[in-house]
């Protein structure tokens, strides 16, 4: 089966443990956002595209600062 993709692809990162189990991942910088009225800042989730669904890609989110990396859906 062919899908025609983007320049960009849905997998930046390929991770295969001694097991051989694969896993994909779409790496994203982590982001918060504060709701108006609101004190408590909440992560920017990005949507997976219809291929990165049927490949059970997973959204690593990165924050820069202090190196730490969420999962979604997590491991």
């Amino acid at each position: 089966m062919f899908i025609p993709l983007s320049s960009q692809g849905p997998v930046d990162v390929v991770a295969i443990t001694p097991e051989a189990e694969v896993f994909l991942f779409d790496s994203k910088a982590d982001r918060f956002r504060k709701n108006p009225n609101r004190k408590v800042y909440h992560r920017i989730y990005r949507v997976r595209s219809d291929i990165q669904k049927q490949l059970n890609v997973r959204i690593a989110y990165v924050n820069e600062n202090t190196r730490e990396i969420h999962f979604v859906p997590s491991l």
